[in-house]
């Protein structure tokens, strides 16, 4: 893909009209995008609030063929054209602020995702999509075992995944980049290390308490 990309690069100069073109091309790909995690969206709502218990399976797997097909766009040769085009410093230097954020984020899913077997990403939003509703019901009955081999494969396969990623330290850094880039797990001990202790100073009660317990109101 990346040769083909290439010829394409030498035949093709850069002009105010291609480069445009190209980008309303990509804007129209993510907004298609857009469109099968707005429905995934929509049926995640209707499994929350009306969707018959019976028919928790069945909606489970619809989510995981829209969200396969989502991964599969965000994964695809095309997508890497994209990427490839937009990264180039005449090209990218063009974009405004936002553009050049999307593109960004767009190229550290990508690198993240490919390393991803779409069957196995499938596999996982189906199991999380269920694993929800089992949720919702264990809850109320306060019935952890029946949630539990829910959560233990959910754990199992984020285990699989941040060996396909890779990782520093400690595999639970992987995951919190994620959501709070550059984030680690040393890091965090330090911050809620340091407010535990200066907590102890404003709850009296809690001063005599053996290290390590569980403190409870």
């Amino acid at each position: 893909m990346i040769k083909l990309f290439q010829s394409w690069k030498g035949v093709c100069p850069l002009t105010a009209a291609n480069w445009e073109e190209k980008l309303k091309e990509f804007k129209q790909y993510l907004k298609k995008m857009k469109s099968y995690e707005e429905a995934v969206g929509l049926i995640y709502w209707d499994m929350r609030t009306g969707a018959p218990k019976k028919g928790i399976a069945a909606r489970s797997e619809v989510v995981g063929e829209l969200s396969g097909e989502l991964f599969r766009m965000a994964v695809s040769d095309r997508m890497g054209e994209f990427l490839d085009y937009f990264s180039r410093p005449e090209v990218n230097e063009k974009l405004n602020r936002i553009e050049r954020r999307i593109v960004s984020e767009c190229a550290k899913e990508y690198e993240r995702s490919k390393k991803i077997p779409p069957d196995l990403h499938q596999a996982y939003v189906v199991l999380t999509s269920q694993a929800e509703s089992a949720w919702e019901e264990a809850k109320h009955k306060s019935d952890f075992p029946g949630f539990q081999p829910y959560l233990e494969k959910i754990v199992d396969m984020n285990l699989q995944f941040i060996d396909l990623w890779g990782y520093e330290g400690h595999k639970y850094n992987t995951l919190l980049d994620m959501y709070e880039p550059g984030m680690t797990v040393a890091k965090l001990d330090e911050v809620f290390g340091a407010c535990g202790r200066r907590s102890f100073h404003f709850c009296p009660r809690f001063r005599n308490r053996p290290t390590g317990r569980t403190l409870r109101s």
